[in-house]
């Protein structure tokens, strides 16, 4: 006994494959071409993240060593 869809389930297959989204890694990545490295913008990105960071985080983690200093050249 082979097995025979109804309309239903005929109409339903030809709904689902009107309404699928092809997953985008279904491309052949053989005829891309890959990005190009730039360590220009690389290394400007991590100095300017650096420059930002490094005085913020000195002043966070490095308040209390200055007010132990002042305080104990006051003899407080």
């Amino acid at each position: 006994m082979a097995f025979r869809p109804t309309q239903s389930r005929t109409f339903f297959r030809t709904l689902k494959n009107l309404i699928r989204e092809e997953h985008p890694f279904a491309r052949n990545t053989s005829t891309l071409l890959p990005h190009s490295h730039d360590n220009s913008l690389l290394v400007r990105r991590t100095l300017r993240t650096g420059m930002t960071f490094v005085p913020f985080l000195a002043t966070v983690l490095g308040w209390p060593f200055v007010a132990a200093w002042g305080l104990k050249k006051t003899g407080i």
